[in-house]
This record gives structure tokens, C-alpha cells and sequence, in this order.
């Protein structure tokens, strides 16, 4: 299990590009240095951006969405937004 396989679940920020700053969710990987990010509304589940984890920094995991993600589940889009605003509520 690479690096990339580690951060399924995972509450990440942007740190470069035109979204740097923005939060998103690990849902999915591409290799071993690409993940897949959602937001749940400007990128659903459906349609995740593909980005570098050179390029994205951890903010904390998720336990019960990494859980559902590493067994082949898949998440919705509320899901990933109440994760979001659990995390960004404990940062502000």
C-alpha cells in the first residue's frame, strides 16, 4: 500500500493551482502519486479532481469515511460536505 492508498478519507487542502486553499476529501487514487478530491458541490463525487499529493496537505482523517472508502464503498456527496463542515468547524 503506497503513500496515495494511505490517504483515502483523508481531510486535505490545496496547496497549489487555481484552488489553492480550497478543502476537499480524498475519495479515490490514480497510481502512486495522484488522488482523487471531492467537495460535494463544485466537485461531486461524480466528477473529482485529479491532483498531485505533492500538491495537497492533510488537515486530519475522517475514520468512518476511510473506513467505507479502503472496503470499496462509495460516498455521497452529503457525505463529504457534513465532512467538510465538521472539519472546518473545529479549524475556525
Amino acid at each position: 500500500m503506497g503513500r496515495a492508498d494511505e490517504l483515502l478519507g483523508s481531510i486535505v487542502v490545496s496547496r497549489a493551482g487555481r484552488d489553492e486553499g480550497e478543502h476537499y476529501l480524498v475519495i479515490g487514487t490514480l497510481g502512486e502519486g495522484m488522488v482523487l478530491l471531492a467537495d460535494g458541490d463544485r466537485r461531486p463525487v461524480d466528477r473529482p479532481k485529479k491532483k498531485n499529493i505533492k500538491h495537497v496537505r492533510v488537515v486530519e482523517v475522517d475514520p468512518a469515511l476511510k473506513e467505507k472508502l479502503t472496503s470499496g464503498g462509495q460516498v455521497t456527496d452529503a457525505e463529504v460536505r457534513a465532512a467538510l463542515l465538521r472539519s472546518l468547524s473545529k479549524i475556525s
